[in-house]
Formats: C-alpha cells, structure tokens, sequence
C-alpha cells in the first residue's frame, strides 16, 4: 500500500516531508491501495493523507479554471499540514537479543 510505503521510507523524518514528495513518491512507484486503507486501517493521518493526494491530483488539471486550481492547492496544504501533525512516524522494531 502506498501509504504504508511512504511512512516506512520517509522513516522518523516523515514529519518534516513534503507534500510534493509524497505525490512524487505516490506516482513514481505507483498507487497501491487496498479497500482496508479506507475501512479497516483508516485513521486521521491516513485520510489526511489521502485527502491531500487528492485535491494535488486536483490541482494539477489543467482543464479546470484558475479559481478552482486555487481551491484546491488551498485544500491540499491544509490537508497536508493536517497531516503533519496527527501522523506518528514509523520506527522500525528490533527484537531483543536472546539472554545468555
């Protein structure tokens, strides 16, 4: 899923990532979601997320008009900033090591 790929790559510093960089990462490595990032697995960080991916998606149409354009730049900070700040990074977990 690329929500979870985004989190395990951006690792601690997905706190300080932008939004660019997850729409880059999204259409470079391809959209992958399941129906549980929407039922099972959803969380406000999760719908930020994909709310943001969204209206940038939005943004970048060309067929629509400068306000509308605007709009939806304006939406996608604002669910980006979101975001940031209800996401918990994703930390990698090391099993302890076996007692002698």
């Amino acid at each position: 899923m690329s929500y979870d790929s985004f989190l395990r790559v951006k690792g601690i510093q997905v706190t300080q990532s932008k939004r660019e960089e997850a729409f880059y990462f999204i259409n470079h490595h391809g959209l992958e979601w399941h129906y549980t990032d929407w039922w099972v697995w959803r969380s406000p960080a999760r719908d930020a997320f994909w709310s943001a991916f969204h209206w940038t998606t939005r943004a970048s149409d060309a067929t629509l008009g400068l306000k509308e354009r605007c709009q939806a730049v304006r939406a996608a900070r604002a669910q980006w900033s979101r975001f940031l700040s209800v996401v918990i990074p994703w930390e990698p977990t090391v099993p302890p090591l076996p007692s002698p």
